[in-house]
C-alpha cells in the first residue's frame, strides 16, 4: 500500500474539506467523532445464544442490487496547465465492498473535468482502495468538485457533487486513519443514513476477530453491518425509527444480544457493550 500522510485528516475535516473531500466523511479514529462516547460506566449488557455457524445478515439498501450503467470510459484532460494536487487514498465504505469487482474505477471531476481516473487496489484484508491524484489550480475558486464511483457488480454509477468550493493545493489524505465518503446518499431505499460505532467497553472482553460481525436491526431487517471498533453505516427512513444491535463472535459462536435499543435520528451513535 502507498504510504500517505495521515495526520492532516481530521483538520481538513474540522474546515469542512475545501476539496471535494468536503462531500461526506467519516474517520475510522472514533476519538475524534461528535457525540456520545464510548465508556465503560455507560456500556450495554449483552445476552447470547449459541449458534452452530456465522449468520447471513445483509442489508438490502437498494431496491435491485443490479442495474444497467455500462463501464464508463473517463478520459482525463491535459492536465499540464494545473500546478497544484491533492492526493487522496479514499477507502470504500463496507456496503460496497461486497459488490467490489476489478472493473471497478472512480473519478474526479472539477468544473465537469475529469482530472483523474483510479482502479480499485484490494488488501489481503479485503479493503478496497482507491489512489486520487487530483490535479488543479490555485486560482480555481467555486468550483463544482464530483466523484463518480462505477461498481463493477452492481453495475452502477454512483455520484457526489458539491459546489462553491476552492481547490486547496498540496493536502495529502492518508491510510493510517482511514477516509470513507458515503457513496449512497439518495442513491438507496432509505431516506438517512447515520454512522455506528460499537465497540468492547474494555480491551479484551470478548477475543474479537476480524471474522466478528456487528448488524443494526429495525424489527427483524437488517440495516447495517460492521466490525467491533470500526465506523459503519446504518440506513432508515423515519426518523422516529428506533434500532437493536447484534454482535456475533466467532471464536465462541455465539451471536450477543445489546441490551438497549437506539434511536436512528442521530448523525452519529456510539455504543459500549460488555458481556
Amino acid at each position: 500500500m502507498y504510504k500517505i500522510l495521515s495526520k492532516v485528516f481530521i483538520p481538513l475535516y474540522a474546515v469542512m474539506l475545501p476539496v471535494l473531500l468536503m462531500i461526506a466523511g467519516c474517520s475510522s479514529d472514533s476519538s475524534e467523532q461528535t457525540g456520545e462516547k464510548l465508556a465503560e460506566g455507560s456500556a450495554y449488557a449483552t445476552s447470547y445464544t449459541n449458534v452452530s455457524k456465522a449468520p447471513d445478515w445483509q442489508t438490502l439498501w437498494q431496491t435491485s442490487m443490479t442495474a444497467s450503467d455500462e463501464k464508463p470510459s473517463w478520459t482525463i484532460v491535459d492536465l499540464s496547465d494545473y500546478e497544484s494536487f491533492t492526493v487522496m487514498m479514499l477507502k470504500l465504505q463496507q456496503e460496497l465492498v461486497p459488490f467490489s469487482t476489478d472493473d471497478d474505477v472512480i473519478a474526479v471531476f472539477v468544473d465537469g473535468e475529469c482530472r483523474t481516473v483510479s482502479p480499485r487496489q484490494l488488501t489481503d484484508d479485503g479493503d478496497v482502495y482507491f489512489v486520487l491524484n487530483v490535479r488543479g489550480s490555485v486560482s480555481e475558486e467555486a468550483s463544482e468538485f464530483r466523484i463518480s464511483y462505477y461498481s463493477g457488480a452492481l453495475h452502477q454509477i454512483f455520484t457526489l457533487a458539491q459546489s462553491d468550493r476552492h481547490f486547496i493545493n498540496e493536502y495529502i489524505l492518508g491510510t493510517d486513519t482511514d477516509f470513507t465518503i458515503d457513496m449512497l446518499s439518495g442513491s438507496t431505499k432509505y431516506a438517512n443514513a447515520a454512522t455506528f460505532l460499537v465497540d468492547e467497553a474494555v480491551e479484551g472482553l470478548f477475543n474479537k476477530s476480524d471474522d466478528d460481525i456487528v448488524a443494526v436491526f429495525v424489527g427483524e431487517e437488517c440495516r447495517g453491518i460492521g466490525h467491533l471498533g470500526d465506523t459503519f453505516y446504518v440506513f432508515s427512513n423515519e426518523a422516529s425509527e428506533t434500532a437493536t444491535v447484534r454482535y456475533y463472535n466467532s471464536s465462541s459462536n455465539r451471536v450477543y444480544t445489546v441490551s438497549g435499543s437506539f434511536p436512528l435520528n442521530k448523525t452519529y451513535t456510539a455504543i459500549a457493550i460488555k458481556p
